[in-house]
């Protein structure tokens, strides 16, 4: 059976963890407006996707999908220096964005009363790229606006326990 939504129990606390790092880490102020179920095979508008992997009493994927202006901006606010375009630092950097905003995550879920672990985080690098979801995960996909350019998290979580 394909799960048809995810608790806001679970959603909830990526949400506030994207835009709070946002805002402290790379000094963006983000805000959400629009959510929805992702199609499969939907590609997302973005340039870099840093993704982690979760096990435990969730299992599946999150990532975080932008575009290179924003991302380039983003981890030059972050380090503190001007970068001009995507390369080895925006990629790092684009992974430590999502690491952080799983870990702020991860510690509200544990307040939810879910135990969980996350992988290190993978890079996806190119226009047009798609993100594939395990067999019986839906993905929520959550848009947010900054000053420079809309990103996008997916969130494909479900409890351990459901049934694919």
């Amino acid at each position: 059976m394909l799960q048809e939504k995810i608790e806001t129990s679970i959603l909830n606390p990526f949400v506030e963890a994207v835009i709070l790092t946002i805002d402290i880490m790379c000094k963006i102020k983000a805000s959400r407006f629009c959510i929805g179920v992702k199609d499969k095979g939907q590609v997302v508008p973005g340039d870099i996707s840093g993704m982690i992997g979760f096990t435990g009493d969730l299992k599946g994927l999150i990532a975080l999908t932008f575009p290179t202006g924003l991302a380039v901006q983003a981890v030059s606010n972050m380090i503190g220096e001007q970068i001009s375009d995507m390369n080895l630092i925006t990629h790092d950097g684009i992974a430590e964005i999502t690491n952080i905003t799983s870990g702020h995550a991860k510690g509200k879920l544990k307040g939810n009363g879910f135990n969980i672990s996350m992988s290190l985080p993978s890079i996806i690098i190119g226009t047009g790229h798609c993100i594939s979801t395990p067999i019986g995960i839906n993905s929520v996909l959550v848009g947010f606006q900054t000053p420079i350019a809309p990103f996008w998290l997916e969130v494909a979580l479900r409890k351990h326990d459901e049934q694919n």
